[in-house]
């Protein structure tokens, strides 16, 4: 499963404990398995102009819309536009974080171990 290369990185949250943005990222593969990594692949891309990427976009940012206001720290805060903002900037961070170790050199990235 994606969300276990994850656990690998340092994550950086912000807001949330990394704890909190594996919860995230396991219900955003739950409702949608293999959205870790379209995320990281549509963060790799300076100008998404070809209309297979804008669709790939697209997607993620509806199992975004409609998963991040049921995880449970969200649902329950009191501030729940507040905190899915929050959690939307700390899983960009943690996509950014993701990419930077798979691309360091000398470290393999998860996807292609496989």
């Amino acid at each position: 499963m994606h969300v276990r290369l994850v656990a690998k990185v340092v994550l950086m949250g912000k807001f949330y404990t990394d704890d909190q943005i594996q919860e995230a990222i396991a219900a955003l593969e739950r409702y949608s398995p293999g959205i870790w990594e379209n995320m990281k692949n549509s963060a790799r891309i300076r100008d998404p102009l070809n209309e297979e990427q804008e669709i790939a976009l697209t997607a993620i940012v509806r199992v975004l819309t409609i998963i991040l206001p049921n995880v449970s720290f969200v649902a329950e805060a009191e501030d729940k536009e507040e905190a899915r903002t929050r959690l939307s900037l700390d899983l960009g961070r943690a996509v950014r974080a993701a990419i930077a170790a798979e691309d360091r050199p000398g470290s393999a990235s998860p996807s292609k171990k496989d």
